[in-house]
């Protein structure tokens, strides 16, 4: 068996494919770590001090996951679940008053331009698909 240098707060794997992490290490009487299971482990991640091999045994250390990402602007709120084995993030847009929205989608028109009431109409109903989120 490797023998790994256990540490507060790193996650390892057993033998039994369990993920264990070290939440606190004990120098009362004699050393040992504590685990996110409730186990006992000894230096070098034994879980069983008599058996040569045992299924509580930590084997490797689990190497830490982490991800950036960028936040684009006029986001509001984020939130981070576990779905199975899915990470799910979930960005809520600022809320923008209905008027700014207007504003926004007539700035790629023209100003001072004189509309028909047809073009009104297909001005109107374009502008309610952008708000829907159709292209």
């Amino acid at each position: 068996m490797k023998t790994l240098k256990l540490e507060v707060g790193k996650t390892y794997r057993s033998r039994k494919d369990e993920e264990v992490k070290i939440v606190r290490k004990n120098n009362k009487g004699w050393v040992y770590w504590e685990g996110s299971n409730g186990g006992w482990y000894y230096e070098g991640g034994k879980g069983s001090f008599a058996a040569e091999e045992h299924p509580d045994d930590l084997i490797e250390e689990v190497p830490e996951t982490r991800h950036t990402f960028a936040i684009p602007d006029g986001v509001k709120k984020i939130t981070v679940s576990q779905v199975g084995n899915c990470i799910v993030v979930e960005m809520v847009p600022e809320e923008i008053p209905e008027k700014e929205q207007i504003d926004k989608f007539l700035e790629a028109y023209a100003d001072g331009v004189i509309w028909s009431r047809e073009q009104l109409r297909w001005l109107i109903e374009n502008y309610l698909k952008h708000r829907e989120g159709e292209k």
